[in-house]
């Protein structure tokens, strides 16, 4: 995106030129004409801008006060409250704060997670806005397909993919996020869509001779710890480690020519 375009839609927000040598240079582009005043608090500045979102990344626990909350909500229908400071102490506000004074309307996320909240007769489940639901999907997708780089547009796919596996079962509860006891599941799906991408863009160096989910799947590290005891005075000989092998039968490691990726295979 080039500078220009990334200016004109930019959100702007509180930088003032009267800051002077404060204003930083990547602060400038955005800087706004109309604060002749220093702004002297959160509350002042949601006053003045009125925003729609806010995302806490300031380490600042309790920033998100309930008036700033309340203020939100008297010009949004559903803000956006994002409080992502870790740990619990840190947190710009609580999911109790968020979701009782929006009367279940904010659209919540937090960096710790916190409990169910109760509004009226209404459950909400808050979600914790982690890198576990994304990251994971988007490293393994870029490696089995051994992509030449991690370009925007496979991040954003995978954005994507992770988004399209919300339910509105999910939503009705406040869940921006698909279930943590499917995330295997998640992973798998948002792997394949970064696999995609980088076959259209021309980056993967390798590329499915099959379905690419079912290669993604078969391809994936399964934790399999075998119970096992060896019996007294029985020495651990050949036969036995043989025992074991046809036990666990370990995966064949992807090989194939250059361009195939192939399925996992057992020998």
């Amino acid at each position: 995106m080039s500078a220009d375009l990334y200016t004109e839609r930019a959100v702007f927000g509180i930088s003032s030129f009267d800051e002077g040598d404060d204003l930083l240079e990547f602060q400038k582009p955005f800087a706004r004409h109309d604060i002749k005043e220093p702004v002297k608090d959160l509350l002042e500045a949601v006053k003045m801008v009125l925003p729609t979102a806010l995302i806490g990344l300031s380490g600042q626990g309790g920033a998100f006060t309930d008036d700033v909350i309340e203020k939100m909500q008297e010009h949004t229908e559903r803000p956006i409250i994002f409080p992502l400071s870790n740990p619990t102490k840190n947190s710009e506000c609580t999911a109790e704060q968020a979701f009782s004074i929006t009367d279940g309307r904010c659209i919540f996320a937090s960096g710790s997670p916190f409990p169910p909240v109760t509004v009226g007769d209404k459950v909400y489940q808050p979600s914790q806005g982690n890198n576990m639901y994304l990251f994971p999907g988007l490293g393994y997708g870029a490696w089995l397909c051994r992509a030449k780089e991690v370009s925007d547009l496979m991040i954003s796919n995978a954005a994507s993919a992770l988004a399209d596996l919300v339910t509105e079962e999910d939503l009705a509860k406040g869940q921006l996020f698909p279930t943590l006891s499917n995330i295997r599941e998640t992973s798998a799906k948002v792997a394949t869509r970064v696999i995609e991408t980088a076959i259209e863009e021309g980056l993967a160096r390798i590329k499915p001779q099959a379905d690419i989910m079912d290669t993604v799947k078969q391809n994936m590290y399964s934790p399999f710890y075998l119970e096992w005891k060896p019996q007294p005075r029985h020495r651990f000989g050949s036969h036995m480690v043989k025992e074991l092998h046809e036990l666990v039968d370990p995966p064949t490691p992807m090989g194939g020519e250059q361009g195939d990726l192939l399925p996992t295979h057992h020998e």
